[in-house]
């Protein structure tokens, strides 16, 4: 008995202490990010040498709701890592004036400088937030050292979703119907969109942007992503759902060819949160290219 009591009291013991000694953030409030403050927090102390991890959340999604911790507090035991509320999200300010993913990199930008977190930055994207990566990098690529991709969404996603019904020729199901008129009206008018994101402006603005060139990349797609079957689901007409399925591979070609130092992984898990569901992985490949900067300085 007194042997049992003992483990139960340190079983007990150990997890108090988890729960009463959660991740720390180092840094954590609301910056200038150029006519509007955004908020920021960070995690783990900034060490010479090193590149900050920056996360980004996918469509609608934002740094306070704390969706990466599983991820966070792992990787800030060597190495700072932020996260941040786009503007319009979490604890930031509303959107102001055209919004587009441009405009949210220049937020991020100057955020950076505001709260005085150092680069080179490591870009960890997940989903939508593939764009604003890739326009962060576009406009200050000497500042980014390494990319990861979490499931992205991939090239012409949004323009496909807007322009890729033929309602003249196909016949659509009510419930495709919807789904058409819902799609056009988000790609011409930015207020219906979640983030009152300009999905037209910003289509432009990333097939215009530069890749990674040689930088260290790598992109985590989950299980089965870039496989789609070539049968038409539910009451989608063939030609439509061909259409979707030359765009997607398109996007994923392009999405494996962004650096020539591109490297592809997939997760066990099918779901599309793999930070959530699977962050081991995650860690995994944020640690890995880690090390490939620190080996190409």
């Amino acid at each position: 008995m007194k042997y049992l009591t003992t483990a139960l009291l340190l079983l007990c013991s150990s997890v108090t202490a988890q729960v009463t000694t959660p991740t720390i953030p180092t840094l954590s409030g609301k910056f200038d990010a150029g006519g509007l403050k955004l908020f920021i927090e960070c995690f783990g102390k900034a060490k010479s040498g090193q590149s900050t991890v920056i996360v980004q959340d996918g469509l609608s999604g934002f740094g306070s709701r704390n969706d990466w911790k599983k991820v966070i507090g792992p990787i800030s035991k060597h190495h700072q890592i932020c996260h941040f509320d786009r503007a319009g999200l979490g604890k930031s300010d509303a959107v102001t004036g055209a919004y587009h993913v441009k405009k949210a990199a220049e937020q991020l930008h100057a955020l950076l400088g505001s709260a005085n977190v150092k680069g080179p930055y490591l870009l960890v994207g997940h989903s939508l937030a593939s764009y604003h990566v890739r326009l962060f990098n576009h406009l200050y690529s000497s500042e980014v050292s390494g990319i990861l991709l979490v499931d992205p969404s991939v090239d012409g996603m949004m323009h496909d979703r807007a322009t890729g019904w033929r309602p003249k020729t196909e016949k659509y199901s009510e419930q495709l119907t919807k789904m058409m008129n819902h799609s056009i009206k988000e790609w011409n008018n930015p207020h219906q969109t979640y983030e009152k994101l300009d999905y037209k402006l910003g289509y432009q603005q990333l097939i215009s942007a530069r890749d990674f060139a040689d930088k260290p990349y790598r992109l985590l797609m989950a299980k089965g992503r870039d496989k789609m079957s070539a049968t038409p689901p539910g009451d989608w007409p063939k030609p439509r759902w061909d259409r979707i399925l030359q765009w997607h591979y398109q996007g994923i070609k392009k999405m494996k060819t962004l650096s020539t130092q591109a490297k592809v992984f997939f997760s066990t898990t099918k779901e599309h949160g793999i930070h959530d569901e699977e962050p081991k992985i995650v860690i995994k490949h944020i640690q890995g290219l880690l090390r490939d900067i620190a080996r190409s300085n």
